[in-house]
C-alpha cells in the first residue's frame, strides 16, 4: 500500500498507467477517452466495448436466471431458512472466489472472476427475495379446501377456503372488538332468522371504517362471494422477508367473536378473510412482486450496482482529496461513474 510504503510507492508510480478504457461499465473513462481521439476512432471503440459489455450483460443474465430458478425451487419444495442456508453458503464461496480470481488476473478481454461475483451477488438478491414471496403463494394456493359446507363441522387449516354455493355473510349479527368485527358465515337460508351463534364454525372479519357502520359494510360482506383465508396457522411456512401477520391480529379476531358466541361449541371458531378471489389476492401479494423483482434485479443489474458504486464512493471521494487522486472536483466528477481511478502517476508523492 502506498500509504505505508512511501518509498516502493514511488517506484510502482513511475512507470503506472491507469488502463480504465478497458473496463467495460466506466462511463466516465469512455468519455474522457472519446474525447482524445478522432470521431471515427472514438466509434469504433464505443462499438467494440458496446458489443463486450452486451456480450458480459447476456451472460449475467442467463447465468442469474438459472440459479434464481433453482433457488425459487429449493424455497418450494425445503423451505426458505433452508434455501438461504444453501444458497447463501454456496454463493457465498462463489463471490469470494470471483473476488480473488479478479484481483489475481488482469485480464479484462473477458473478467471471468468478476461476472462470477456479479452473478453471484444478482442471484442470492433476487432469489432470496423472489423465492420467499412465492413459497408463501405456493402455500396458500396448495392448502386450498374446496367446497366447504358450512353446516358441518368445521375444519381449521391454513390456506383457502372455497365455499359451497349459497353461503354468505349474515351482517345482522355484528360481534365487535376494538375496531374489529366479525360476523357469521352461513348458509343463505339462515341469513336474519335465530340460529345458535356457539354452533356457526365459520367467521368473516375485517377492521377498521366498514365496522362502525350498522350494518357492517366491509368488502364483498354484501355479496355472496366463494373464498374465505385463513392468515394464522402454525404450519404456515416460516418467511425471511415477508411479514406474515395480517392486518389484523388473531386475538382481535377471537376476542370478537368470544363477545357474541359466549363460549363456541363449535370446532374453531375459525376466522377468516372473506374474498370473492383468494388466488388473486394472493397474487397480488406475492406472486407479482416476486416476478417483478426477480426481473428488474437480474435486467438492471448495471444499474444497481453503478448507483450503489457511486453512493458508496462518492462521500470518501468528495472528502478525501488522496482517494480522489488529488483531481480537481470539476474533472473528478467525469470519472464518478465508474468510481475512483487508481492514479498512480497522479499523486503527489512523484513531485516529493
Amino acid at each position: 500500500g502506498w500509504g505505508w510504503n512511501q518509498e516502493a510507492a514511488k517506484k510502482r508510480a513511475e512507470n503506472y498507467q491507469w488502463n480504465g478504457d478497458d473496463m467495460l461499465f466506466n462511463i466516465g473513462a469512455q468519455l474522457h477517452s472519446a474525447r482524445s481521439k478522432s470521431a471515427a476512432a472514438s466509434r469504433m471503440q464505443l462499438c467494440d466495448n458496446f458489443a463486450s459489455a452486451a456480450k458480459f450483460w447476456g451472460l449475467t443474465v442467463v447465468l442469474a436466471t438459472i440459479v434464481e430458478a433453482l433457488m425459487v425451487v429449493t424455497a418450494i419444495e425445503a423451505g426458505s431458512p433452508t434455501m438461504a442456508a444453501v444458497w447463501g453458503s454456496i454463493l457465498g464461496v462463489f463471490f469470494i472466489i470471483g473476488l480473488m480470481v479478479s484481483v489475481k488476473t488482469n485480464d479484462w478481454t473477458f473478467p471471468v472472476g468478476t461476472l462470477i461475483s456479479i452473478v453471484c451477488a444478482v442471484s442470492l438478491m433476487g432469489g432470496l427475495i423472489g423465492g420467499d414471496l412465492l413459497k408463501q403463494s405456493h402455500g396458500f394456493v396448495n392448502s386450498e379446501g374446496k367446497d366447504i359446507d358450512v353446516e358441518q363441522m368445521a375444519i381449521s387449516h391454513w390456506g383457502i377456503y372455497s365455499w359451497a354455493a349459497g353461503t354468505r355473510v349474515d351482517t345482522s349479527t355484528v360481534a365487535k372488538f376494538n375496531d374489529v368485527c366479525a360476523v357469521p358465515i352461513v348458509k343463505q337460508t339462515q341469513v336474519g332468522t335465530n340460529y345458535n351463534l356457539q354452533a356457526v364454525g365459520y367467521w368473516a372479519v375485517d377492521k377498521g371504517g366498514c365496522c362502525s357502520n350498522s350494518p357492517p359494510d366491509c368488502d364483498g360482506w354484501d355479496e355472496e362471494w366463494k373464498n374465505g383465508i385463513n392468515w394464522y396457522m402454525p404450519d404456515r411456512p416460516t418467511a425471511i422477508f415477508v411479514d406474515t401477520d395480517y392486518d389484523i391480529k388473531q386475538s382481535e379476531m377471537y376476542a370478537a367473536i368470544a363477545t357474541v358466541n359466549g363460549g363456541s361449541s363449535a370446532n374453531g371458531p375459525v376466522a377468516l378473510v372473506w374474498s370473492n378471489n383468494a388466488k388473486g389476492k394472493m397474487q397480488g401479494l406475492y406472486d407479482t412482486p416476486a416476478w417483478v423483482w426477480l426481473v428488474l434485479n437480474t435486467l438492471l443489474w448495471p444499474l444497481v450496482l453503478a448507483t450503489m458504486f457511486v453512493v458508496g464512493t462518492f462521500g470518501s471521494c468528495f472528502c478525501v482529496r488522496r482517494i480522489r487522486c488529488n483531481q480537481p472536483l470539476e474533472e473528478w466528477g467525469m470519472y464518478m461513474s465508474g468510481g475512483c481511478p487508481n492514479c498512480w502517476s497522479e499523486l503527489e508523492i512523484i513531485d516529493e
